[in-house]
């Protein structure tokens, strides 16, 4: 049996964050969502991703109840540092669909004042490590950097990244 999250309500103009406390792989993952108001969201990371059919395969606590979990936050947090994520499917109520209407006004704030855009391509696998590697060997040690350039170009004219989330993301 799934247990539901029970989000206590937000005020206007506030949003929650996840603060992802240290821990490994091995550990359960725990946190605590942190309601803060539109002026003072501080420092956090946005998360950027697909929602996509694949289910969870670990549970996280966050202050004692088990949601669901996205991936990203099997990377945890730095060493003796919690991390503070905001990742719509976590840190908006879905099932409420007044509060979902409300977050949705504040997404473009909320993106344009993360210190950090995460942009979630899913779980590495051989292809996509070697892919990363590559293009950073690449570009750094081509002499072609404009046609490499031009060709990103054309990777980010896809459909994927016209989507109205990710231009605002």
């Amino acid at each position: 049996m799934l247990w539901k999250f029970k989000y206590k309500p937000l005020k206007e103009g506030e949003i929650r964050i996840i603060e992802l406390f240290p821990g490994s792989r091995r550990q359960p993952i725990w946190c605590r969502l942190l309601h803060v108001l539109a002026s003072d969201f501080g420092d956090y990371e946005a998360v950027s991703y697909t929602w996509g059919p694949e289910p969870a395969e670990r549970r996280i606590w966050i202050e004692g109840q088990y949601p669901l979990i996205e991936e990203v936050l099997e990377q945890g947090a730095p060493p003796g540092t919690p991390r503070r994520l905001w990742i719509d499917a976590i840190c908006i109520n879905q099932e409420d669909f007044s509060e979902r209407n409300q977050q949705i006004r504040l997404m473009c704030s909320i993106y344009s004042r993360c210190k950090r855009l995460l942009v979630w391509f899913g779980s590495e696998d051989e292809q996509s490590g070697s892919a990363f590697r590559a293009w950073a060997k690449v570009i750094l040690d081509s002499p072609f950097l404009h046609i490499i350039l031009a060709s990103v170009d054309g990777l980010l004219g896809r459909p994927w990244f016209t989507r109205t989330w990710v231009l605002q993301e």
